[in-house]
């Protein structure tokens, strides 16, 4: 009987430690500390670098986070991590910055990223979701009008007739746009 009132204890003190953190990627902030619906964080990746056993993570109902979701710690069943999506989509796929694409002549444009890719190959695709990649290997200049290749280099896309790349809406699946 002293066991489960010790355990019942021990609930009720990780209840009253349990925290619980919000994300609003239109509104927050990483600088906030995340526990008020009025100063959450900015982005997933924060929230969960907070995140303890008991603890909560509240997503902004409706909102498209274009973010991976990486646990660094793990729940206990008598306390685990919960997370109230309410709604809110977890892409693997980011917007590809606009102002970074360069001309190289005959429909062919580069997005010199400086990504080196490796054995998760990151892949294109257009604002209907349609993939545009085609294998890393592919020589740029075999590309045809709506394809894309993402190598070392970067993204090289051929556009159709006077198309610029920024116009297709292209979603990468590499969230890190180190060097763009």
């Amino acid at each position: 009987m002293k066991i489960w009132y010790m355990l019942g204890l021990l609930m009720l003190a990780l209840n009253c430690t349990a925290s619980v953190y919000y994300v609003n990627n239109d509104s927050g902030d990483d600088a906030n500390d995340g526990l008020f619906t009025e100063k959450p964080f900015r982005t997933i990746h924060k929230a969960m670098s907070k995140l303890s056993p008991g603890d909560t993570l509240v997503l902004t109902p409706g909102k498209t986070y274009y973010e991976s979701m990486v646990f660094q710690r793990s729940g206990t069943p008598a306390a685990p991590v919960t997370v109230e999506a309410n709604g809110a989509v977890l892409s693997g796929r980011e917007k590809v910055p606009a102002d970074n694409w360069k001309p190289l002549g005959d429909g062919l444009w580069l997005n010199a990223n400086k990504l080196q890719t490796g054995a998760l190959r990151p892949r294109l695709f257009n604002a209907a979701g349609e993939m545009l990649s085609l294998h890393f290997q592919t020589p740029p200049k075999n590309l045809k009008p709506g394809q894309a290749v993402w190598n070392k280099e970067g993204i090289y896309y051929r556009a159709e007739g006077d198309e610029k790349p920024a116009e297709n809406e292209p979603h990468g699946t590499e969230p890190s746009w180190c060097g763009v």
